[in-house]
């Protein structure tokens, strides 16, 4: 998270590839929120099988 925001100069992509179903882990939420909201991240994305609510 601070690595990729700091890299202002560039315009990012981001996947993440969890070990299990990243999207239980609030960690991971977090920090799609958060790196999303960034105006030099261009895409933010999780592998995921959806193995959780999608509420």
């Amino acid at each position: 998270m601070a690595w990729a925001a700091q890299q202002t100069d560039d315009r990012l992509s981001v996947l993440f590839t969890p070990w299990g179903e990243g999207l239980v882990r609030s960690w991971y939420r977090r920090a799609l929120v958060e790196l999303s909201r960034l105006p030099h991240v261009r895409r933010v994305a999780i592998q995921t099988n959806l193995g959780c609510r999608t509420e």
